[in-house]
């Protein structure tokens, strides 16, 4: 089972949303299970419930969703992908995967 790490593992109940740029995350299974960790340990294990590959302007719709509550304006989600991947990695067109999941296993 893949594990996605976190550097705020911070989640909601429900539908949750990660940003991540690239397409490494690109081929994972809707229906599937994945691991989350933060650096220290493997928390949680949650269904993936949607999984897009689009532009970074693309992600308006999703950003409500946002798994950390500084994510959840497009600027906020700007400055911590700048701050996760470094400010030159990071522009409007860059190509990102939005993972959906909800966590179902061990949840506060």
């Amino acid at each position: 089972m893949r594990v996605l790490e976190f550097k705020r593992p911070v989640f909601k109940r429900g539908m949750n949303y990660t940003v991540r740029l690239g397409t490494k995350w690109a081929n994972v299974r809707v229906g599937g299970e994945i691991k989350i960790a933060n650096t220290k340990k493997t928390a949680y294990v949650c269904y993936v419930t949607r999984c897009l590959l689009l532009m970074l302007v693309g992600m308006q719709e999703v950003l409500r969703n946002a798994h950390d509550p500084s994510c959840r304006t497009f600027a906020g989600l700007v400055r911590e992908l700048q701050r996760v991947y470094g400010k030159g990695s990071v522009d409007p067109l860059s190509e990102v995967v939005c993972l959906g999941f909800t966590v179902h296993e061990g949840a506060p």
